[in-house]
């Protein structure tokens, strides 16, 4: 068994869809359990527009107040530059940028095309190359998109070729909406673990339809080692309180071990 890597985001991704406003205080509680529990990487907020998700409207206050907090890497979702400029000022190990996989979500969901999501990046990129902060670039939607349905493979492969090239130090494949199966996983995860050759690649699943435990060890066996996860499940709307989603981490966990 090789060694796993766990990023948890339960601080952004878990707490962003919370319909009542989850207090700065309780957002640094959770942060401070997860590193007292041995978790090194924390994704602990996002600089969007606090008008879009005001859940995260307390970014800054998040960051500053874990800054001293010893062997926590931090990293934070930026949605575009203004992002980043709001980001850059923190004590940040990463930035993570999202890009879908499709032209519709993107539309949607970050209000701009795949091109001049890419040609923002680009500028991110170099910036934050120039300011000492690693940059990963997460593709959304990579097994499915609400709006456009089945997703090529060879776009999502396209944009992995793209930020590998540009010198990307970590990438994401995200299965946004909870619809990969198994063989998709294994299959994808080969692939995109082909093109980016010694640039590390996590996965970020969703338990939506109960396929997370096996989407995880398909992704494992395809090479994945390292893991997004969110405590106890948060962020999966349909399925907060089933045990399966713990276990998963659990399962992680052990493989950390191995």
């Amino acid at each position: 068994m090789g060694e796993v890597t766990i990023i948890d985001v339960s601080p952004r991704d878990g707490l962003q869809i919370e319909p009542e406003l989850v207090s700065t205080e309780q957002k640094l509680k959770l942060i401070n359990m997860l590193a007292d529990a041995g978790i090194h990487k924390v994704e602990v907020t996002s600089f969007v527009h606090p008008l879009k998700v005001p859940q995260m409207a307390d970014a800054s206050d998040v960051l500053q107040a874990i800054a001293d907090r010893k062997g926590l890497e931090t990293t934070a979702l930026i949605p575009n530059l203004k992002g980043y400029e709001r980001a850059k000022d923190h004590s940040l190990s990463e930035v993570n940028w999202v890009s879908a996989a499709t032209e519709t979500f993107n539309a949607k969901n970050i209000g701009m095309s795949i091109e001049d999501n890419m040609s923002q990046f680009l500028i991110v990129l170099d910036e934050a190359k120039r300011d000492g902060i690693k940059t990963c670039f997460s593709v959304a939607v990579s097994f499915g998109c609400p709006y456009e349905g089945d997703v090529d493979e060879e776009k999502v492969l396209q944009i992995v070729r793209r930020v590998k090239e540009a010198g990307v130090d970590r990438i994401g494949i995200a299965d946004t909406i909870g619809i990969a199966t198994p063989d998709h996983v294994e299959r994808l995860m080969k692939r995109v673990l082909d093109i980016a050759g010694d640039t590390p690649v996590a996965i970020h699943l969703h338990d939506t339809r109960g396929l997370g435990l096996a989407n995880a060890y398909m992704a494992y066996r395809a090479g994945v080692r390292i893991f997004e996860t969110s405590a106890s499940g948060i962020g999966d709307v349909h399925l907060r309180q089933v045990p399966q989603v713990i276990w998963r981490q659990r399962t992680l966990f052990i493989y950390s071990k191995g």
